[in-house]
């Protein structure tokens, strides 16, 4: 390909939050402060798509409220994700650092991911 070719082909335009998205707040009387999917994405460190990948595969609470297009999570609902995404961080630690960890008895085990005792160096 000549460099006379590739100066044709435009690059991909970046997709942009609005600034006016990730400051303004919505207050419902029901569930109160509220989030919409571009905070919550900051909130979390995910990108505007993989949010909505959370949310479809079960990893993120589905929507509280829904206006037109747009979606908000309450406040509420976000400490709670964010609660259980620290105690799933805990457990790893104490995993790695050997020691035992207590679980919820309504939880479900997690799968056995270490070696299966067949040679090779245990953590």
């Amino acid at each position: 390909m000549t460099q006379e070719a590739r100066a044709e082909v435009a690059p991909p335009r970046k997709r942009r939050t609005d600034p006016e998205r990730l400051c303004s707040f919505m207050y419902d009387l029901e569930f109160g402060p509220m989030l919409n999917s571009d905070q919550l994405a900051l909130i979390l460190c995910l990108t505007r798509d993989s949010l909505h990948s959370a949310v479809s595969t079960g990893r993120v609470p589905p929507c509280d409220r829904k206006i037109g297009n747009r979606v908000y999570w309450a406040k509420s609902t976000v400490d709670r994700v964010l609660e259980k995404r620290a105690e799933r961080l805990e457990a790893v630690e104490l995993r790695v650092a050997g020691q035992p960890v207590v679980q919820d008895a309504n939880a479900p085990s997690p799968p056995d991911v270490g070696n299966s005792g067949t040679g090779g160096a245990s953590l």
